[in-house]
């Protein structure tokens, strides 16, 4: 296959699965904010947002770096894989401790302080995660990534009608969030 048609390829498949990944979420989340109302909604977000801004500092673009490398030389992957590992650990155990902490320490309720742990049990596995995408865009195979995506989008979308249709409560919820993603 020559690089026009490795990237039309690339591209169309990433442009679709995103498009298909945003009408599910859209879906799920529309499901989602009427069933858990405005005060579970309100915990579920402020949770989300704050691992996803601490997220960040899991990562400091080691992913970008793994992909740009292990693309420029195929040979590389064991050395990086390795190494981003070990420094992915570190990062990972100084946020989360930095995290427990703070949130802690500003008095949150219970509830709340829940809900932020189960996320960042999330988090960590979805940095982890990001090392093996980035390998799948180093060797230019983006439609495992497109697949990958989609199929997310669609179990979550499953899942919330389910947990709706059984009336589950916040923490199933989130649990059940936080299970989705270790596919």
């Amino acid at each position: 296959m020559n690089t026009f048609q490795i990237l039309t390829k690339n591209i169309g498949s990433l442009f679709v699965s995103q498009i298909l990944s945003y009408i599910l979420a859209f879906t799920y989340t529309i499901y989602l904010v009427r069933y858990l109302g405005v005060e579970n909604y309100g915990i579920l977000s402020f949770a989300l947002a704050l691992t996803s801004i601490i997220g960040i500092f899991t990562d400091f673009g080691l992913n970008t770096l793994m992909t740009r490398e292990v693309a420029k030389n195929k040979s590389l992957p064991n050395k990086y894989l390795n190494n981003i590992f070990s420094m992915k650990l570190i990062l990972i155990f100084i946020v989360v401790i930095l995290t427990s902490i703070s949130i802690n320490v500003l008095g949150f309720p219970k509830q709340t302080i829940f809900v932020v742990y189960l996320l960042l049990i999330f988090l960590i596995f979805s940095s982890f995660s990001g090392i093996f995408i980035s390998l799948f865009q180093a060797y230019e195979k983006l439609e495992y990534q497109s697949i990958g995506g989609v199929f997310n989008s669609l179990l979550m979308l499953i899942g919330i009608v389910i947990l709706i249709y059984y009336n589950f409560g916040l923490i199933i919820f989130l649990r059940f969030i936080q299970n989705i993603y270790y596919i």
